[in-house]
């Protein structure tokens, strides 16, 4: 998708990063960056998050929580994914971009990163849902109503 996003963008980069990156190393050119990571490398995903201009996960299969995708909610990185990728998390258009083809998450793409109010809605809207849903107050206070409930108050 990226030859996709690039030809409507030329001067677009693209930051592969994560673990395991020696996988798609080849790739790695002028406007394709490869950043390694180790496991526990929070300072390189906050940096990496810091530098991109949108998380583009085209994700098709299950695979459990999907933390990048929150995580980069929460730093205010609006995210384009598939709606395996989001798992009914937030509202597409709101908090996030969907797209299901390689076609339809380049368009999504190109379209927040050249709409600047577009792109500040999702960002804002995508962390006031992780604020209000995902942080630890947020969690601890549904659990206690649930607790709360089962123990008769």
């Amino acid at each position: 998708m990226f030859p996709l996003i690039q030809k409507q963008l030329p001067k677009v980069k693209l930051l592969i990063s994560g673990q395991n990156t020696s996988v798609v190393a080849d790739l790695k050119s002028e406007n394709i960056e490869i950043s390694d990571l180790a496991v526990d490398d929070f300072e390189g995903v906050k940096k990496a998050f810091r530098e991109s201009g949108v998380l583009v996960a085209p994700l098709y299969g299950p695979g459990g929580t999907r933390l990048k995708i929150l995580s980069a909610m929460a730093a205010r990185l609006p995210v384009v994914t598939t709606k395996v990728g989001i798992a009914e998390v937030g509202t597409d258009g709101e908090t996030y971009l969907q797209g299901e083809t390689a076609e339809d998450l380049a368009k999504q793409t190109v379209r927040i990163l050249n709409n600047k109010s577009l792109y500040k809605k999702i960002a804002e809207s995508a962390w006031k849902l992780i604020v209000d849903e995902y942080t630890y107050q947020a969690i601890a206070k549904k659990l206690n109503k649930i607790y709360q409930e089962v123990s008769g108050g």
